[in-house]
């Protein structure tokens, strides 16, 4: 009796341990992998701050040389060539895709003015501008995409149980979608 007795409680204790290993065990590879998906946000940040550095040069010197020619919104300008100097460190997502909107806005109109210009030089010019617009946009988009995407798979995670405890736990909040009017069509 006192065999079976001590035999079932080592199986008890074996248990106890091989099932709070398991926890520890899934517990940091919870962690790890919230973590890593919030790196992973933090680098699709900086992509669509390069996209929208990009997208801003090839404004700024395609507006360099149409300026002089047409009349443009100044006011519009203006901001351009502030975030041209390198997008603020507090800038929210808001304010992002406010210019975004108003980048777009800007190359729809450069893009109208090459095409019924008189100016042989705008003229020439016009593919390769039409080309370095389309592809900072493509690359704006595509940061966009990416970035929402790690975001969808973090926000799923957190959201649910039982990954929400760690979660809450390590201190790893949702994050906003990137959203605008002319990425999401």
């Amino acid at each position: 009796m006192i065999i079976t007795l001590s035999l079932t409680s080592d199986i008890i204790i074996v248990v106890a341990i091989v099932m709070i290993l398991f926890i520890v065990l899934w517990y940091g590879l919870t962690m790890k992998r919230l973590y890593q998906l919030n790196v992973r946000i933090c680098e699709a940040q900086s992509g669509i701050d390069v996209a929208l550095e990009k997208r801003i040069h090839a404004l700024v010197t395609i507006i360099a040389a149409i300026c002089v020619e047409e009349n443009i919104g100044t006011e519009t300008l203006s901001s351009v060539y502030e975030w041209h100097k390198g997008i603020p460190q507090n800038a929210t997502f808001t304010d992002k895709a406010r210019l975004l909107k108003q980048l777009n806005t800007i190359a729809d109109n450069i893009l109208n003015i090459t095409k019924e210009s008189a100016n042989s030089k705008i003229n020439t010019d016009s593919e390769e501008l039409t080309i370095a617009l389309n592809n900072s946009q493509i690359a704006m988009q595509m940061a966009i995409r990416h970035y929402n995407a790690i975001v969808i798979k973090l926000n799923k995670q957190i959201s649910s149980f039982p990954q929400n405890i760690v979660a809450n736990a390590i201190q790893i909040d949702k994050h906003p979608y990137f959203t605008n009017e002319d990425t999401d069509r």
